[in-house]
Parts: structure tokens; sequence; C-alpha cells
């Protein structure tokens, strides 16, 4: 506006000393030099304002609008938006957190990796004042052994980027963190937990105070803008006030995950534990079999009396007994949240829209070539889908699991001894008979004797009962899900997910 109406004034002042009004030469020269040095004076008013503006700017971290606020947008009179930093390592914001920090009565930091806490003395502080009982802290990082959080990460490594600190780096502060903690006596107030999904902002909340700045794609989060917001009650608070919530509650604790990396055998009878099964429908002559060996009808949650010659092999059952009839997909594995387990459901539920139908075959009753201790009936697919659903669970639910059976020695299935690859498998994925060591089963006796021809007698009588049953195949249209609560003795099923794919025609 000031360089239109100077541009008016200009050219109407031009016009009307040289072609509209009567001046002798004179008092035009002497009209010129004013208008010269008036137009100079201008000028020079005109920069120092941009650059006076810009100072303010600078000073306040507020980026200048470009363009008209809408209906939703706050305007100049309200109290939500405060004011931006051009970057979360700037010195000014890590200046203003340190003061809130020193009296906020409720402190909630939630991002990936925290350069906040890189500050020692912010973490002392924290600590001391929880320990005071003057302030609640929440901290809730990235889980590095996430696969969705490892997303991250590798984003970040793309193109010419190269983290200061990434994954390795935010896993030592992890571990530094819980060590802290622990010296400190866990203090109650002071939780430390680890989201696993993958990032898009990160949102730290002092009281009212709430600061925002988010992930970009193939931009290091230190790098990124934040923006100052107050939670005034209104639509827009509420929004990261709730987002933080839910990312808290979903969040797994850091000691379980830091303690099961620290000791494999690590285990809290606090873990859920999930598994991906085949179950075959229960009016099918192979489920009423198998289910009344086991002596428990997963389907209907209750016992079966044992009967004839299945009586005397019942005892050799073992723990197979507390699973139910099933060929396992996905092992038994551990998770520490409920939040967890609705995870493995959406990913289950998306999967089974990605394969058809199938049927098993070939249905044989022998001895496990993984344990001789179990009789189990070996099935064969023809269709690959058995081993891609597999394949994919492995990558999908095995990698959010913080233990397994096998790991936390809550199993007595035999483990293979100094073979390597097994301890890799086991190591990374909690299991060692995956991939191209998984082989589809059911399980009917996980207990049978070690003498060779008690052994022999137990599985002569279940075979002659096998032999009897007249479908031995399996028609597979579903997933289940299912699961086991601390302080339950059985499995249950918590999902059945329709095979309906493939989602392309």
């Amino acid at each position: 506006m000031f360089i239109s109406m100077f541009v008016i004034i200009v050219f109407a002042t031009i016009w009307v000393v040289f072609f509209k009004g009567e001046w002798n030469a004179s008092d035009k020269s002497f009209i010129t030099k004013v208008f010269i040095g008036e137009i100079g004076i201008a000028i020079v008013a005109l920069f120092y304002g941009l650059f006076n503006l810009k100072q303010i700017e600078s000073r306040e971290g507020v980026a200048p609008s470009t363009s008209e606020p809408d209906s939703n947008t706050p305007g100049p009179d309200d109290d939500f938006y405060m004011k931006t930093y051009p970057r979360s390592q700037h010195p000014q914001f890590f200046s203003d957190v340190e003061e809130l920090i020193s009296h906020a009565s409720k402190v909630t930091l939630i991002a990936v990796g925290l350069n906040l806490l890189w500050e020692k003395h912010i973490v002392d502080l924290l600590i001391r004042r929880v320990q005071d009982g003057e302030c609640e802290v929440t901290v809730c990082m990235g889980n590095t052994a996430s696969p969705h959080v490892e997303d991250r990460f590798i984003e970040e490594e793309m193109e010419w980027n190269r983290p200061q600190v990434g994954r390795s780096g935010v896993d030592r502060n992890i571990r530094a963190l819980v060590e802290r903690l622990e010296i400190s006596g866990r203090p109650k107030e002071f939780r430390f937990l680890l989201f696993e999904h993958y990032p898009t902002f990160a949102t730290l909340i002092f009281d009212e105070e709430i600061f925002i700045y988010p992930y970009g794609y193939q931009v290091l989060g230190n790098t990124s803008p934040i923006f100052h917001v107050k939670n005034n009650g209104s639509d827009q608070a509420k929004f990261f006030m709730n987002n933080a919530s839910k990312i808290v509650n979903d969040a797994v604790p850091a000691s379980d995950v830091i303690s099961s990396r620290r000791n494999r055998r690590f285990y809290s009878d606090k873990w859920i534990l999930a598994a991906v099964y085949i179950i075959p429908s229960a009016e099918s002559d192979i489920y009423r079999f198998g289910s009344s060996v086991l002596g428990y009808d997963i389907y209907e949650e209750r016992d079966i009396a044992a009967h004839g010659p299945i009586a005397s092999v019942r005892p050799l059952v073992g723990e197979a007994a507390s699973y139910g009839f099933h060929a396992t997909l996905a092992d038994a594995l551990y998770f520490s949240s409920e939040q967890q387990v609705e995870r493995v459901r959406a990913e289950v539920n998306f999967l089974a829209q990605e394969f058809q139908p199938f049927h098993l075959r070939g249905m044989e009753l022998d001895i496990s070539e993984h344990d001789p201790r179990a009789l189990v009936i070996r099935a064969e697919d023809t269709s690959g889908v058995v081993e891609a659903i597999h394949h994919e669970l492995v990558h999908r639910v095995y990698r959010i699991a913080v233990s397994s059976t096998y790991l936390a020695g809550r199993t007595r299935k035999a483990l293979p001894a100094n073979d390597s690859r097994s301890q890799l498998m086991l190591n990374r994925y909690g299991s060692p008979f995956i991939l191209n060591n998984f082989r589809l089963h059911f399980t009917v006796c996980g207990s049978l004797p070690d003498p060779e021809a008690e052994r022999e007698a137990a599985v002569d009588a279940l075979r002659q009962q096998f032999d009897k049953v007249v479908d031995k195949s399996v028609e597979v249209d579903k997933l289940v899900l299912v699961v086991k609560r601390p302080g339950e003795e059985r499995w249950t099923i918590e999902g059945s997910f329709p095979l309906c794919g493939p989602r392309w025609a």
C-alpha cells in the first residue's frame, strides 16, 4: 500500500507542477529539488520501517503472514497462537522451555529423540522436581526396535541426509534415561514410555503451554520450526492435547523394552500373549478329532471329557491343551499393552484382505521334526498362501512384540542347541522356527514319553483314531487372532478375519 500511494502521489505532483501549474523557471527548479529530497527521505523511511519490522519479527520468532485469515484461523485477539521458533535447536526455545520446566506442575514430552533431553541439566531439573513432589513428568520417545519408527530413521538417511544422532544415538539416550531413573529410585511420577507408530510431529506440553514441531519428509526433526500455542480450550488445542493422550496411552514402558534387551529371558506377569492361528471349522471332522485329544474346545471355551482310547493319551497332551486345536502362523508372542494387541488385530485384519481362501491337504500324523516330544498333524498348502502370510507376519507382528514364550522361557517346547541360524532368528524375532524353518502343523501331543516303546504305543493309539477321520482336509477361509491375558489359564479367540482378497482385480 505504501508503494502504491507513493507512486500515485509522485505522478500527481509531477503532473500538477510541470503540466498544470503556472510556474516560472526559478520556482520549478526549487520545487524539483525539494521534491527529489522528499523522495529520498521517503525511500530511507521505507527501508528503515521494513528493517525495523524484520528485527521485531526475529526477536519475537513470529513469521509474517502473507494471506488473510479465514473464519477458522485465530485472529490477533485470540490467545491460542503464541509464536514460532525457526528450529527446534533454537537457543531461545531452550531458554523458554527451561523457564517453563522450573515451575510447570505437569510436563509431557513426546518426540522420536527428544533433543531437549540431550541437555543434562534439564533432565536433572525434571528428576529433582519430581522427587520433590512438585511435578509430574511423562517422557515418550520412539522405540528404535519398532519397524514403524525404523521407517522414520531410514527416511532421515535418504538423499544427502546424515543425522548427527540417528537410531543409535536415540537408542543410547533411551538406555541412559532408563539407567538414570533406576539410579534415582524409579520415581513414580516420572513415566518413561516408548511409542511404536510412525511419528508425524512432536508435542511438548508444559501445563497449558504446547509446543509442536513436524517431522517433514527426509528432513531432520531438529531443523523443523516449532509452533508455540496455548491450551485455551479451543477445538485446535483439544486436538493436540487429545493426540498426546492417545500416544501416551498406546506407548509401552521403556523399562520393559530395555530389560528384555539386556536379558532375553526377562519376563513380566503383566504382559499379554497373542498369536495368529489357522483353526478349522468347529463342524469339521479334523477339528472334532483334534479338540477331543487336547480336551479343550477353543470356540466354546470349554473342556472336553476324554472317552475310550483318547483317555490313555490325554496325560501326554502337555501344554498344548491350553492353546486349543490350531496350526500356527505367528508364534505366541508377548505384548506389554492392550494397545499393542490392538495393533496386531489391525495388522491381521488388513492382511486377511490380501488373500483368498485355500485348502490344506495331505494330513499326516507324525513326530514333529522340531521337537521329538511332540506329535503333530502335518498339512500341505500348495497355494503358497500360508508361506506368504507367515512371512508377512514375521515382519508385521514379530518385530513389535516385546518378547516370546521361547525367549522368556515360558514354554516346554524344545529349542535347537548350538545352531547359529536358530540363535539369530530367536534373538531378532523371538522364534527359531520361522521363515525357511517354518513347518505348518497341528499339535495334538506335546509331552510324549522318552522311552521309545511308550512313545510308539501312544502314537499308534492316536494314529488308529486319526485313521477314522473321514475328511482330512481343511478349508481355510479366515485368520484367527488368539490371546491369553494375565491370570488366564486358556487361550481364547480375540477375533476372526475372513480371507477376502486379493485387493487388485
